[in-house]
């Protein structure tokens, strides 16, 4: 934060009654000093504790003016939202799902001083990290929140009004490109970093979970969004393995190998589009490719010939 302190999230622990829990550390926005002390100006004496009501809340962001924090944060089956966070306010969880809009909910709302979210959303979308993006390298999306979503695999923009008060448009980008989004990051050039978190929230196999990176063209057309992807793709055609390469990889080496990691296989790309001369016994490889220009990469593909 601008003061130096640090903001720290957490969930209710799966345990309902912690988040209107004072005492608890669980469904809260805790405010931390560097060394990991509590500040004296805390809401309350001798407590972490700066906003509570939280089911599960990801991401933090600032304004770019930095007197704004944004959260994103998941709801039960239903709502969930964006919240603007202020000191000793009470977000609802479990007795508030997303705007005060059930009896029962606007008399706790009115009871507990309840901020209620700039959005929500049902179903919903599991919501994960924020960005506040504030360079203008990517002038379509400067001064918007970007967020990463794992349920709906993709990238939302949403649009904030000019007091940075409520959220007036959102649209998506990438959708299923390449599966769930953990997280968000900007670099100093204000290219955009995306931490994939593969197909499934129980998806463990390897080459699944990727950093992509975001780079700005130069561009006078608006149209200036690239995502870094890997500039080669394999396809089988009629039991063959087909490779399509950019010109970057041409004379670069390739390699096969299997799931144990044992090579089983290599040559060189002659062609931006070539056959493989493999021939193996069916089952999961890894289909490398070293180039210092382009970086390369590798990809996962199942071989039944």
């Amino acid at each position: 934060m601008p003061d130096g302190k640090l903001m720290m999230t957490t969930g209710d622990a799966q345990n309902q009654s912690l988040p209107q829990n004072p005492g608890s550390l669980s469904g809260k926005v805790l405010r931390i000093n560097a060394d990991g002390t509590i500040p004296a100006d805390n809401p309350t004496a001798e407590s972490y504790v700066y906003s509570l009501g939280h089911r599960n809340a990801q991401g933090l962001a600032l304004s770019a003016d930095g007197t704004i924090l944004y959260s994103s944060e998941h709801g039960p089956d239903t709502d969930d939202e964006i919240n603007i966070i202020e000191a000793n306010r009470n977000y609802g969880w479990p007795d508030v799902k997303g705007f005060c809009d059930t009896p029962e909910e606007q008399q706790f709302c009115e009871e507990h001083n309840v901020k209620e979210p700039l959005i929500n959303w049902t179903p919903t979308i599991a919501p994960s990290d924020i960005v506040v993006y504030a360079s203008n390298a990517i002038p379509e999306w400067q001064g918007k929140i970007l967020l990463t979503l794992l349920k709906n695999k993709r990238l939302l923009a949403l649009t904030l009004s000019p007091d940075g008060q409520s959220i007036t448009h959102q649209q998506e980008y990438f959708t299923n490109w390449w599966g769930r989004l953990r997280d968000i990051a900007v670099g100093p050039q204000g290219e955009i970093y995306l931490a994939t978190n593969g197909q499934s929230w129980s998806n463990t196999q390897p080459f699944t979970h990727s950093i992509i990176k975001l780079t700005p063209q130069n561009s006078s057309s608006g149209q200036n969004l690239r995502a870094t992807q890997k500039p080669f793709s394999l396809r089988s055609i009629s039991g063959n393995l087909w490779l399509d390469a950019e010109t970057s990889l041409l004379d670069s080496s390739w390699h096969i190998y299997d799931m144990a990691g044992r090579a089983v296989d290599s040559g060189t790309i002659t062609a931006r589009s070539m056959k493989i001369p493999f021939n193996s016994v069916p089952g999961i490889y890894f289909f490398n490719v070293n180039n210092t220009n382009s970086g390369g990469g590798a990809v996962k593909f199942s071989w039944r010939p």
